[in-house]
This record gives C-alpha cells, sequence and structure tokens, in this order.
C-alpha cells in the first residue's frame, strides 16, 4: 500500500467492502464478488489498461468465482503483460487458458494479501503493534494487539460490510470482547448507532491516508481515547470544522467534512450520504464562507461531477437523504442555497 497514491487505495478499500455483494447471474447461483460491469464505474478503474494494472500491481482483485459438483470455487487469474487477456488454470481439464478482460465475470479482493498489507501500513501508526490475524465472521478481522504513547495495549479490529450487516457486525464484537480500536470500510456514521462503551471506530481510509502527523514521532491515533479520558467514540480528528459566519461574525452554520455532518442552529444535524451529495453540500458550505450564497444549479453539477453517469436534477441528487430541503433551499428558478436565515 505504501506505493499506492490515495486514489488507488481508496479503490482498493472499496473493491474490498463490495467483495460481499451478492450477485445473480442467468445460468449461475447466488455468489459474492464484483461483477465486471460494476468494475468499470468503480473509481478509477475504468479502461482495460487499469484492470491489467491492478492485477499487475497489487494482484488484489484476481479471483475467478466458478460453480463446479454444486461447490463455488476460486480460480487465480493472471494478467498477460501487453494484453488486454488474462489467463486462468481451467478447475476442469487443468489446461491454461485465456480470456478477454470484460470476459471475467467476478473478481473478489484477496483476503488474506489485503489484511497483511493492511497490517503493514497502520503499523507506523503505533508505538507498538503485535499481529495475528483471524476472521472472526466473514465481516469482522482481529488484526492484533496496539500500543500508543500514554494507553495500554487494545485489540485492534477491522470490519466491512455496516450496510448490510451491522447487527450480525455488533453481536460478533460483543462476542469478542471489542473493547478497542474498529477500523471500518466503506461509508458509515458509527455515531448514528449506540454502541458498547470501549469500541471506537475509525474508517479505514482516513487512517492510512489522511492521518499523516506533523511530526513524525507523535502517534496519529488519539492515545487520550484509549486511556479513557474521551468519552466520545472518534478518534482525533484530521480535519477542522468548517464555519459560515454571518455579517457580523456569528457562526450561522458549520460542516463536519470527516463526519460529513452540517449543522444550522435550530434544526437537527444533518448526516449528508452519497457522493455526489456530500460534494455538493461541502461546495455551498465553501461559497458560503466565501459570502456567495446563492449557487445555480449548473455551476454545482458542473463542479460537483460524478465519476460515471448518475442524476443531473438537484432533486434527484438528494431524493431519499432525509429532509434536505430544510437545510438546502431553492431560492429561485435554477439556484440554490443553504437554507439559513440571515
Amino acid at each position: 500500500m505504501s506505493r499506492m497514491n490515495p486514489d488507488q487505495i481508496q479503490t482498493l478499500i472499496s473493491l474490498f467492502e463490495q467483495s460481499l455483494d451478492k450477485i445473480r447471474g442467468l445460468y449461475t447461483p447466488v455468489i459474492e464478488g464484483i461483477p465486471v460491469w460494476e468494475l468499470i464505474h468503480l473509481h478509477r478503474i475504468r479502461q482495460p489498461q487499469d484492470w491489467q494494472h491492478w492485477l499487475r500491481q497489487c494482484g488484489y482483485a484476481g479471483i475467478y468465482r466458478y460453480t463446479y459438483m454444486g461447490r463455488i470455487n476460486s480460480v487465480a487469474v493472471h494478467d498477460i503483460p501487453g494484453e488486454q487477456q488474462v489467463k486462468f488454470s481451467c478447475p476442469h481439464t487443468l489446461a491454461i487458458r485465456q480470456v478477454g478482460l470484460n470476459e471475467i465475470a467476478v473478481y473478489q479482493v484477496d483476503e488474506n494479501k489485503f489484511l497483511r498489507a493492511v497490517i503493514k501500513a497502520i503499523q507506523e501508526k503505533f508505538i507498538a503493534f503485535k499481529d495475528s490475524v483471524r476472521a472472526c465472521s466473514k465481516y469482522v478481522y482481529y488484526l492484533g494487539e496496539g500500543v500508543l504513547q500514554g494507553s495500554t495495549q487494545f485489540p485492534v479490529f477491522l470490519v466491512r460490510g455496516m450496510r448490510i450487516a451491522r447487527q450480525e457486525i455488533l453481536d460478533t464484537l460483543k462476542n469478542e470482547r471489542a473493547v478497542g480500536l474498529i477500523l471500518y470500510c466503506g461509508r458509515f456514521n458509527a455515531e448514528q448507532f449506540r454502541w458498547p462503551s470501549g469500541m471506537h471506530f475509525r474508517q479505514l481510509w482516513e487512517v492510512l491516508v489522511l492521518d499523516q502527523p506533523a511530526i513524525p514521532s507523535v502517534p496519529s491515533i488519539d492515545c487520550l481515547l484509549f486511556r479513557g479520558e474521551k468519552k466520545q467514540a472518534q478518534i482525533a480528528p484530521t480535519t477542522q470544522k468548517k464555519e459560515v459566519r454571518d455579517a457580523s461574525g456569528k457562526v450561522v452554520c458549520s460542516y463536519d467534512p470527516q463526519l460529513h455532518l452540517l449543522s444550522i442552529p435550530g434544526k437537527p444535524a444533518w448526516t449528508v450520504t452519497g457522493d455526489r451529495a456530500i460534494a455538493i453540500v461541502e461546495y455551498l458550505v465553501e461559497q458560503a464562507m466565501n459570502g456567495r450564497w446563492e449557487i445555480s444549479a449548473k455551476e454545482l453539477l458542473e463542479n460537483t461531477k460524478p465519476v460515471a453517469g448518475g442524476a443531473t436534477q438537484i432533486p434527484s441528487i438528494f431524493k431519499g437523504k432525509g429532509n434536505w430541503e430544510q437545510y438546502i433551499q431553492r431560492s429561485r428558478r435554477g439556484y440554490y442555497r443553504l437554507n439559513i436565515e440571515l
């Protein structure tokens, strides 16, 4: 992971998270993984040469699932340098076969390789870290024991699938007596749920990418939390809240880019979900901080373009994301602003 840029790390974590997605093919039973027709829309993996790059440089996304004698098995897939094809050993004849990249049915991240890479990447965050990887369930992995400056030894877990198996994950963590640091993949706001005390959640991508301490010798994970001196289930934030002030200097709105939390006095805090919706809210906040309160829909859409496809109307982007009109106001035809009393 040390050779990857932030976009590549985020893509890899997304692949690991989505490897549990259910897929039902026309002639196959329900299996888990990422179909190739979805891979082309995932972050930076959009062209065959990008898939080759992943297979060659990382080797994480190269598992082909097939069904034989009623069982689902795995076959390792390897790219052919310079060609848009991959090769694998046919499970039926054991002969080496070649097939186009766009014909590979399902990708899955190699769990062992991924977990080892995560441990290697996070070890530098701790004064000491003793790894002892094991799977507690298909969603929860025990990585080992870590020590921070001024803290006692505590367990470190990695979880995925929060959006599809939250209760099962919680039950597993309770059984494991997981009082320690819990790294999670994907987008999930742990603050919205009640968790047993001692469970401290942190997004894996933020720990790997955003947590860059100003002084290398100072650990970037908040050790006060593990000494019991903080009660909130939150590791030291790496970004400051953005505050919008009126002409008198009064704070009329604040936005936490780490939790995607928009706060307007007199209204309940709103956790924004969805990449495009988050980007639009952040853009509105940033412009308001510069005195631009009213932004055209055209400008919003142009400055928050999705990677591929997606809705092209503001209401469609925020559809199903709570009472969003309480926070974003259509000030006039084709223009939007933060719903703030000035």
